[in-house]
């Protein structure tokens, strides 16, 4: 078998697709399949069917060892004792992984950190006592300064234990996914410095607490000499991946751009690390086998050092396989080192397999290796850096350019095929497609290597000189300052990226069919009519979907969990958005975490309407992260919103649309066309009173049609507002009721739900709320109508479609 290493890893990766699923976790008669077909393999003649019996060996043990680790997972001892409960308890463990901190200002803008750490416990305190207790968990420090916990510390906490939640609106990241791949399932969040009390420092005990130190060490070598400001804490992440100052302001041009792999450590930085010591090595004229001896402990202190994310694991393994390749008398592969390093790092923890960074890393290199090749020959038929036939005369300034030419060609056709085998997985996990990428790696690559290149001699100057090193610092400083300057220069290029929605498996296919055809094509494999064939399934392949595939125009509603606090996306047929308050923005900071990224996975550029049904916090709170992604054609406010309740205000809304701000009053007509008429029934005019129930009955309620269908919108409207509607004797009958004042007990009177008469109510509450939304007496008035009751906190986001005659609901939980 030829590249036995990645195909065994293929077949070990398909073990583990085919377990994950699996309510079920074989693992007895996986392990049992595994060692029968190892056995055929040995004992078989024929090369294909021992090949086929030894794949089949490595595609049972994969699901053998996916198996074994959910069921190490499921049977832990804190899912044995507190299942989905949330405790307050005591516990006393090891640091893991040290706090990652990040500045996040509360509610009233004071300076707080925000702490993501690992901790492994080794007992809980209860009332009979401290009893042993093993598990790791997600620790989340809350602290007016960052706390000094290093690896290897052993701490006492005292916080709340609870399961990590998992996601529950569509394109929101999934916290229990993310943690459970890493061995955690649960969280402990500790609220201020006192619920952590250092019991033994373990920075000199423990293998990690020294690497941990030797990290601190090399930061404080590299800062020495360096000016602060966004090209310092760059730097940081590039050598030592160190993002804890990396915010949006710095990480949002690179992430338009698709080059954001330059600021985690990749493989690519293991790549300008390793080219560094060979190069030294080279100058120091060391030979080759003792080079090759002293560059793998190097790559794996590195690799260690840095963190061993599974980018720089992959590229680690990869190294150290190629450069150890000659002393097993074997010959150096590519693809059969990307297979080792996917087998090591999937044995060791086989759900990583459906971790993002997994995937991009390895479809990365996989592209690379495959498409790079046939798209060099292309450019080098069109700029031939080499001697013409027959040419004998080379003058020098030829061979030079011949070289830069060569280089030029590599970087651009590495570029395109990474951006071609990635741009399905990019779209499908950050909802963006952008052609920046190709551009924006020929600027970060080359200054990339020099920002390593100058830190590490920055690093190594300092043992000899701080003033040399601090020279060198602030010459790195200039260089990431360009950098920057020129990412931010071509992340405002007009129209140059787009969101789109995550790509189906038809879509998948037909892409990576269309890759493979033009591989074929470019390496000449098909000739004559074959290539005619090929090229014409490449035209018309991207017509399928569109051909075969026609939705019928339809209005969709969803309703945002956004905890403690409301938020309604409204998709019209012809494909506008009406965005109906944004959530809160204390606590789970629901306009970054949740509204936006759903925005994004409906492939939305920009927002046509905002409308805000009343100025309190857990409405328009998080209209300040959406307005800072998406453009906003409009803004549209109550006539009763005169002022802002916070700074962060309804003005806030005007500036961000443009200035184009709106106010309604009952009677008026929001919206028309596309079969979808949308009428506002209150605020009846006038200017509601400051006070909470006031702005409350001040809400933008809205009657929704589209054919005959019908959606009532109440925003937190209480008792008043509702009778003020009966009085007027509007018609309410809907379908769908979107519950006011998440169903507080002042919602919801006989007499309105009377003759709104809906067949679905919609309560928008946060889970375990303090205020106790919704009330048990609005539920029992909700009921009696006969109406099902949908809640966010106990259904996820809740979606309504209707194709004008009737409607399909869905939950995301």
């Amino acid at each position: 078998m030829r590249r036995p290493a990645f195909w065994l890893a293929c077949a070990f990766a398909g073990g583990i697709l085919a377990c994950a699923p699996c309510r079920v976790k074989p693992a007895i008669p996986a392990a049992l399949l595994a060692l029968a077909a190892a056995g055929a393999g040995v004992h078989l003649r024929g090369e294909r069917t021992a090949s086929a019996a030894t794949l089949s060996a490595a595609f049972f043990a994969g699901v053998c060892v996916c198996a074994l680790h959910e069921r190490c997972l499921d049977r832990s001892d804190l899912g044995t004792l507190f299942g989905d409960r949330a405790v307050c308890l005591s516990v006393r463990g090891t640091v893991r992984q040290a706090p990652a901190w990040e500045r996040q200002p509360d509610e009233r803008g004071e300076p707080r950190w925000k702490g993501v750490g690992a901790l492994r416990i080794s007992a809980a305190e209860t009332a009979r006592g401290w009893i042993p207790l093993s598990g790791d968990v997600c620790a989340v420090l809350v602290a007016d300064a960052p706390l000094a916990l290093t690896c290897g510390d052993e701490v006492e906490i005292y916080g709340v234990l609870r399961r990590i939640r998992e996601a529950t609106n569509p394109g929101q990241f999934d916290g229990r996914a993310f943690w459970r791949r890493r061995g955690i399932e649960y969280s402990l969040a500790v609220n201020g410095s006192r619920g952590v009390r250092g019991l033994r420092s373990g920075t000199q005990r423990r293998i990690a607490g020294r690497i941990e130190a030797l990290r601190l060490e090399l930061r404080r070598r590299l800062e020495a000499g360096m000016p602060g400001g966004p090209p310092a804490q760059v730097i940081l992440a590039m050598i030592l991946g160190i993002r804890e100052q990396i915010g949006d302001e710095i990480a949002r041009p690179f992430q338009l751009t698709n080059t954001m792999h330059i600021l985690a450590i990749s493989g690519l930085h293991v790549g300008f690390f390793f080219l560094m010591v060979r190069a030294a090595l080279s100058l120091l004229r060391v030979p080759r086998r003792l080079a090759a001896i002293i560059a793998i402990p190097l790559i794996g202190l590195y690799a260690v050092v840095t963190g061993a994310a599974v980018p720089v694991l992959r590229a680690s393994l990869m190294f150290i396989a190629l450069l150890a390749a000659p002393f097993a008398g074997r010959q150096r592969d590519a693809l059969n080192a990307l297979g080792l390093a996917a087998l090591a790092i999937l044995a060791a923890s086989p759900l990583q397999l459906f971790d993002t960074g997994f995937q991009l890393s390895f479809i990365a290199v996989l592209s690379i290796l495959v498409l790079s090749g046939p798209l060099a020959a292309l450019f080098h038929r069109v700029w031939p850096c080499r001697p013409l036939p027959g040419q004998l005369l080379i003058r020098r300034g030829e061979r030079v350019g011949w070289w830069w030419g060569s280089q030029a060609i590599g970087l651009v056709s590495a570029s395109i095929a990474t951006w071609i085998g990635m741009a399905p997985f990019i779209a499908s996990s950050f909802h963006i497609v952008t052609a920046l990428g190709l551009i924006g790696n020929m600027v970060v690559i080359p200054a990339g290597f020099a920002i390593v290149c100058l830190g590490f001699s920055g690093i190594l100057v300092s043992c000899v000189s701080m003033q040399l090193a601090g020279l060198i610092n602030r010459l790195n400083c200039c260089v990431a300052g360009a950098m920057l300057a020129a990412i931010d220069l071509l992340s405002r290029i007009p129209y140059s990226w787009h969101y789109v929605s995550a790509p189906g498996p038809l879509t998948l296919c037909l892409y990576y069919g269309i890759v493979a055809a033009g591989i074929l094509v470019l390496r000449g494999t098909a000739r004559g009519r074959w290539k005619a064939l090929l090229l014409s399934a490449m035209a018309l392949m991207p017509l399928l979907p569109g051909a075969f595939i026609r939705d019928p125009p339809v209005l969709r509603i969803t309703f945002l969990d956004v905890g403690q606090g409301d938020s309604a996306c409204v998709e019209f047929p012809g494909g506008e958005i009406l965005l109906v308050d944004a959530g809160p923005h204390a606590g789970v900071a629901a306009g970054r975490r949740i509204v936006t990224p759903f925005l994004k996975s409906l492939g939305c550029s920009r927002v046509e309407t905002a409308l805000l049904t009343h100025a309190h916090d857990d409405h328009y709170g998080g209209f300040d992260a959406v307005l800072g992604e998406f453009p906003v054609d409009r803004a549209v406010i109550g006539t009763g919103i005169t002022a802002p309740v916070l700074p962060r205000g309804p003005p806030a809304l005007g500036r961000g649309s443009r200035g184009k701000i709106f106010k309604v009053s009952g009677g008026d007509l929001l919206a028309e066309g596309d079969g979808v008429r949308i009428t506002v029934l209150n605020p009846g005019g006038g200017t509601c009173s400051r006070t909470q129930t006031g702005q409350n009955n001040g809400s933008v309620a809205l009657m929704m049609t589209f054919g005959r269908t019908r959606v009532l919108l109440c925003g937190d409207m209480e008792r008043e507002a509702e009778e003020t509607l009966c009085r007027r004797g509007v018609s309410l009958k809907a379908d769908v009721l979107k519950v006011g004042h998440h169903g507080g007990a002042s919602s919801c009177t006989k007499e309105f739900l009377r003759r709104v008469s809906p067949r679905w109510a919609i309560v928008s509450a946060g889970a375990q709320n303090r205020f106790g939304h919704p009330s048990p007496e609005t539920l029992a008035r909700l009921r009696e109508e006969g109406a099902a009751v949908l809640r966010t906190d106990l259904h996820g986001a809740v979606t309504f479609t209707s194709d004008g005659v009737g409607w399909k609901v869905t939950t995301f939980r």
